[in-house]
């Protein structure tokens, strides 16, 4: 997987002087230290850099400090930067107001052919994103994804990065580390968040993320973290919301609509109003 998220950066049409591909290894295991260094051996090219502590926003944390770069567009090793982004970026990143940050749509890959119960409404829940057509500013709570995120690193670096209380760390599911940088960047900078629908990521679903028990954790752990992102930030949401959610779902469900797309958006919302009352026999601090 590695091996194909950095390889894309590198049939990039961009002249490779004017880009650095740093990966950031978070293993904390010397094994897959090594497995690391084996999958780069093609690219000699690239930087390795190691961080000790676990967790996703500690490893975008000790990219933004790494980094030499004026612009750090993050990817996940299961991802893909598709021909012409960053020279796409480029364009973004030359308009005026200068960007804070910018990033595209996340289209589902797939390695594995998509199980029978497969619904067009659970590509969401791999990480699918489509804002429309164009390039235009966004706000919350639309938002860019972290496996399609380019952020000015020292304006990032300002806002304090990425909460190390939010996103994964080891097998926890708990996200909202790049929406929460996007809101503190709209209310603490003028800047705008662009979106732009050529900057295309392809992001693989993994098989043993197939089934509905890791969908339904996933569902219930987003609710989780959207509310720790939005709890800090009045106006960014309301505990209405998902329960508004949960009545119309439940009415769906009394006519017997109750697909297993139905069954997520609850997970959902109850995940949200869990640890918006802090129901700690549902939710642990660590995800």
């Amino acid at each position: 997987m590695l091996g194909r998220a950095v390889g894309s950066v590198f049939v990039q049409e961009a002249d490779p002087k004017s880009f650095e591909v740093l990966v950031v290894d978070n293993s904390a295991d010397d094994e897959k230290g090594l497995a690391v260094k084996e999958a780069l051996a093609p690219w000699p090219a690239v930087r390795i850099v190691n961080e000790p502590t676990v967790g996703l926003s500690f490893a975008r944390n000790r990219a933004l400090l790494e980094s030499l770069a004026e612009v750090v567009v993050f990817i996940d090793d299961d991802a893909r930067m598709e021909t012409g982004y960053l020279k796409r970026l480029g364009r973004v990143f030359c308009g005026s107001p200068l960007p804070a940050a910018a990033g595209g749509p996340v289209v589902v890959g797939w390695d594995n052919p998509q199980p029978s119960w497969w619904e067009p409404g659970l590509n969401f829940y791999a990480n699918h994103l489509n804002l429309g057509d164009g390039t235009k500013k966004i706000a919350y709570p639309q938002v860019l994804y972290g496996t399609n995120l380019a952020v000015d690193r020292k304006l990032a670096l300002e806002l304090g990065g990425f909460d190390s209380t939010l996103g994964r760390i080891g097998e926890g599911l708990l996200d909202g580390e790049d929406a929460l940088l996007q809101l503190c960047i709209a209310r603490q900078s003028k800047r705008p968040i662009i979106y732009d629908s050529g900057l295309i990521v392809t992001h693989y679903f993994a098989a043993e993320r197939l089934n509905r028990e890791y969908l339904l954790k996933k569902a219930f752990w987003h609710g989780c973290s959207r509310r720790r992102v939005e709890a800090g930030h009045p106006g960014a949401g309301s505990i209405l919301n998902p329960m508004f959610c949960l009545a119309r779902s439940y009415m769906r469900m009394a006519f017997r609509r109750n697909s297993f797309h139905e069954k997520l958006m609850r997970q959902s919302a109850w995940g949200y109003i869990a640890q918006a009352l802090e129901l700690k026999s549902l939710t642990k601090k660590t995800g």
